[in-house]
């Protein structure tokens, strides 16, 4: 018979022993239903300190025998209680064997790990992930951050916190891999041990060690292709929600486990730890973070005696078997089934274009996901049996209706909650298909249900009341459901939620081939009151589906819908926010080498290395004292911080030893308008070594220049380059008109520069047309206002070559008003397509700050269609104040501008958009103006959504320029604003917080 006992000093150190902590035993035993019974028997399911718990354990059953329980200072003193469990194969309890001892070697003398590894061969059965480096100086570090780990444990989970108390500092850090001649290949992960650390060897495991709320360790023997739910399952952690997994070599992860949850996920690897507190165990996700990060600072499964217990699972559960839920765009674009929506939205950062053909609609949607919470999809639909308007005019083109949707995440799921969202459909545009939703979805394994409630279009059968009509009668009626609207642009917010209602719902379910995907809803619409014109005859509500996901980036499906209607889907969808590409076309980077030259090099050669490896032009080289500076003239960059690396690695080359910062400035237009700074020291060291965690700090900055401060020397000056020229393409299109669908243009672009002096130059555009097909272009927009844009057509028409910009621009700063955080711009030329003019800029941006403010004013006059020299009569002022703000929420950046546009109108402009890491941004913008919606024409406002997307995060070369898609579904004369070539936001770019993070690994 074995024999398990936990007492007071060791389970409940400072605190009051509580039900979960008998739980804990009662898993052990596997005899939990048998258990429940014991703290019931206790009012308020409490024990106090000084109980002791004698548990014994054979093969056949298990008995907790004795609980005996002595309160402080007096009360009722209960003698003993007697629990019998089932009999049940429970397993030993104790202390559990180690396989073979692990070594520490102590280092002697300073040397790197690879060169220690190929003078000290490995054991045959070493544990190579599990091999660490325990650091002396990463004691301290450790040892706060178990204190702070214990703090916040103790109270309820006392007892987990005693466990981690004592389990051992180690000093542990993590080393990516022990392999001798990979580290000596990648020195950045080659560390340099100093004498008194120590290399810990561990032999290899053959268990998964599951920690419990209740400090409680359990084994389980490694399962190849086991998932961490088999584990938790086989330690009687039944409601977890959320696992981490601690690899042997200290990696993270963190994944779904429950049913309604489940993630693909790696499997545990032989020795990792999973920490999964249970439902009940309320520890939150920042508290189960911390607890992760200690255990991965622990070597392979370290046991005690009295805290442990072994077990074998059941069932193997193949980690592959565990799934991402797949979320697909249904007929609309929208995340959702069929004709249905369901609450789900994709990742933050996903673009989607899908295209629907269901008789006789097609629709084309593009999809964003800018936010984990939102998502908007924005697109066109086409009426094959309605035509768009008079034939001399269309000719034979079907009806196109611009559409835009929008749902907001209100509950993300949880284990006993749907996820719950708010949807309107076709809110913009002429409203024919608008309808509004509320929906809710919840998993179940590879099973997805929705439900929800419908109105408008959504919930066209209109067979259940409004439960609004309960509050207000006017929510019975919806005006205009069967017919166009004529206020096209506006929010339709008159008929949100109004009409009668009608539920909807459906399934999703994951095929056991990972590629495929059922779905099946009922429809909330009954197509009787159809905006096609005629009633769509519907054989039955039940829609069908089947998807193939074709690719990682590709869903194909096809189903049947109204009983008798063939449909295809097809829908591109890519991760914006991950895209990367290796610069493999750039100038092979310089060594980085650990120590310094015992001689500089030549600084002719240094500027001429900075300019192949970046494509910066060095104006000058300066020393002050103990630093270099480097002075770059006009920088056009994408990802600043690969740029100041490399700029870095040159200097550490060939600057001299007694050099300690270098710093890389950034005169722009004649301004300098910031610098990136280097700690040469902490730079240097992160190329070259491993450094412990509490050894590594930012080795970039970025800082304004100190302009008080002349130079000791000048160790190198060129001339800037006064001349410059580029030849590039330009592509414009223009969606959705009467003409024709798809209007383009594609056009040689040649780009002269002409530098007068440092801070003032000139620049223009000539551009020929190469292949268009704007012959089609008839249609002038009607307009009620002076046409400051509608006359698109005459622009893009009347001649193929043109000039559109040609312009002379100066930029200073205001020193007299607190130093270089005050710029000025002033222009005078042809400053766009359609206007020339002059006008000046000015802007308050501190460095690093996440805020700025401007202001732009202009006099401009329209210029002729030819777009030569020429100019037609209209002339205005216009000009805006701006404020900018970058917020730090979601990443979200925020433009606010307040003035008067180019028709004489005044109002605010307000952007936002999200700003991912690699550079790529979502956003959108809406002007309103003091101008009536009726007189500003279709589209009542204007607005807009685009994406960015910086070449860098998608060519193998690294370059400034970036794409655009622009979704403007109008273009009209109210909130028009001017043109600009240059604004000083963009200019001073190299100010910003996130110009060393952008694109950062």
């Amino acid at each position: 018979m074995a024999r398990l006992r936990i007492g007071r000093r060791a389970l409940v150190p400072g605190g009051a022993l509580q039900r979960q902590h008998l739980r804990a035993l009662c898993r052990a035993a596997d005899s939990f239903r048998r258990c429940t019974g014991v703290w019931r028997a206790v009012p308020g399911g409490r024990f106090l300190p000084d109980m002791a718990i004698l548990a014994s354990a054979t093969q056949d059953n298990t008995m907790i025998n004795r609980l005996s329980f002595s309160p402080w200072g007096g009360g009722v003193m209960l003698s003993s209680l007697l629990v019998a469990a089932a009999s049940v194969a429970a397993p030993a309890a104790g202390h559990v064997p180690s396989q073979g001892a692990a070594t520490d070697y102590r280092i002697e003398t300073r040397q790197r790990l690879s060169d220690w590894l190929l003078a000290n061969p490995l054991p045959d059965n070493a544990d190579l992930l599990a091999l660490s480096w325990r650091s002396a100086a990463e004691q301290d570090r450790q040892q706060a951050l178990q204190s702070q780990l214990r703090q916040r444990l103790n109270g309820r989970w006392s007892a987990l916190g005693g466990v981690i108390a004592d389990m051992p500092v180690t000093g542990r850090v993590a080393v990516p891999k022990a392999d001798a001649r990979w580290l000596q290949a990648n020195a950045h992960a080659d560390p340099w041990l100093s004498p008194g650390d120590i290399v810990h060897v561990a032999p290899r495991s053959q268990q998964i060690t599951v920690l419990l709320t209740t400090g409680h360790q359990c084994q389980v023997p490694h399962q190849g292709g086991a998932d961490a739910a088999t584990y938790l399952r086989a330690c009687g952690v039944v409601s977890a929600d959320r696992a981490w997994v601690v690899q042997p070599d200290g990696v993270i992860t963190s994944h779904g486990v429950a049913r309604w949850n489940q993630s693909t996920q790696h499997a545990p690897a032989a020795g990792a730890w999973i920490w999964a507190p249970e439902l009940g165990d309320d520890i939150d996700p920042d508290l189960s973070d911390q607890v992760a990060s200690f255990l991965a600072l622990q070597e392979v499964a370290p046991l005690s005696p009295t805290w442990s217990f072994k077990r074998s699972p059941r069932d193997i559960t193949l980690a592959a078997d565990a799934r991402d839920l797949p979320t697909v765009g249904n007929d609309w674009g929208v995340v959702g089934l069929m004709q249905t929506p369901t609450a789900r939205m994709s990742p933050a950062g996903t673009l989607a274009i899908t295209y629907s053909r269901q008789e006789p609609y097609s629709v084309l949607n593009m999809r964003l996901q800018p936010v984990e919470w939102l998502e908007l999809a924005l697109g066109y639909m086409s009426i094959s049996d309605r035509p768009y308007g008079p034939t001399e005019l269309s000719g034979d083109q079907s009806w196109k209706d611009k559409s835009a949707h929008l749902k907001v995440r209100l509950w993300q799921e949880s284990a006993w909650w749907p996820e719950v969202a708010l949807g309107w459909r076709d809110f913009l545009g002429t409203g024919a298909f608008s309808g509004e939703y509320l929906v809710a979805s919840k998993r179940y394994g590879p099973f997805d249900v929705s439900a929800g409630l419908g109105f408008g279009y959504v919930g066209g059968r209109g067979d259940v009341r409004n439960p609004l009509g309960r509050v207000s009668e006017r929510f019975d009626t919806r005006p205009g459901r069967d017919t166009f609207s004529r206020s096209g642009g506006q929010v339709n917010g008159k008929t949100f939620f109004r009409g009668p209602a009608a539920f909807f719902g459906g399934v999703q379910y994951q095929l056991p081939w990972q590629q495929w995907v059922l779905k099946a809803e009922v429809d909330g619409n009954d197509y009787e009151h159809d905006p096609a014109g005629r009633p769509i005859k519907q054989d039955s509500p039940v829609n069908l589906g089947l998807v193939y996901r074709a690719a990682s980036w590709l869903d194909v499906t096809v189903g049947v819908e109204r009983g008798n209607m063939a449909t295809v889907t097809v829908s591109a969808h890519a991760p914006l926010d991950k895209l990367t590409m290796p610069k493999f076309l750039d100038a092979r980077p310089v060594p980085v080498l650990p120590t310094r030259p015992a001689q500089a090099g030549l600084v002719a050669t240094t500027a001429k290395d900075i300019q192949d490896q970046t494509n910066l032009k060095v104006r000058a080289i300066e020393q002050r004292g103990r630093t270099w500076s480097v002075v770059v003239t006009d920088p056009d960059m994408g990802y600043e911080r690969p740029v100041v690396e490399r700029v870095a690695a040159v200097v550490h080359r060939d600057a001299p030893a007694e050099v300690d910062r270098i710093e890389l400035r950034f005169d722009q237009r004649g301004v300098q308008v910031a610098q990136a700074v280097v700690d040469r020291e902490a730079w240097a060291r992160a190329k070259t070594e491993l450094l412990p965690p509490s050894q590594q700090r930012e080795a970039l900055s970025t800082e304004a220049v100190a302009t008080d401060k002349a130079p000791d020397k000048t160790l190198y000056e060129a001339e800037p380059n006064r001349f410059a020229y580029g030849v590039g393409l330009a592509y414009r299109q223009s969606l959705g008109g009467p003409d024709a669908f798809l209007l383009f243009q594609l056009a040689a672009d040649l780009n002269l520069s002409w530098r007068l002096r440092d801070d003032t130059w000139a620049n223009g555009r000539l551009r020929v047309g190469l292949v268009d097909n704007y012959d089609k272009f008839k249609y002038t927009a009607p307009s009620d206002m002076p046409r400051v844009r509608t006359y698109i057509r005459e622009y893009l028409t009347t001649r193929n070559a043109t000039i559109p910009n040609l312009q002379i621009t100066h930029m200073g700063s205001f020193e007299a008003l607190g130093g270089s955080d005050h710029f000025y711009l002033g222009y005078a030329g042809l400053l766009e397509t359609m206007f020339a003019g002059l006008g000046g800029e000015y802007l308050y941006r501190p460095v690093g700050s996440r805020l700025a403010v401007g202001v732009d004013v202009n006099r401009v006059r329209q210029r002729a269609f030819e777009q030569d020299f020429g100019l037609r009569d209209y002339e205005v002022n216009t000009g805006h104040a701006t404020a900018y703000w970058d917020t730090g929420w979601y990443d979200l950046v925020a433009k606010l501008s307040a003035g008067q546009y180019l028709a004489g109108d005044r109002g605010v402009t307000l952007d936002v958009s999200r700003v991912f890491r690699n550079g790529v941004s979502m956003g959108a913008y809406a002007t309103k103006t003091n101008v009536s919606a009726e007189r500003f024409g279709e589209g009542s406002f204007d607005k807009g959504v685009y994406v960015t997307i910086p070449f860098d995060a998608i060519l193998p070369k690294s370059g400034p320029s970036e794409a655009s898609i622009v979704y403007a579904p109008l273009l009209r004369d109210g909130g028009a604003r001017l043109s600009r070539r240059f604004t000083l936001y963009d200019l001073t770019s190299t100010r910003g917080p996130r110009a060393l993070q952008t694109g950062a690994p």
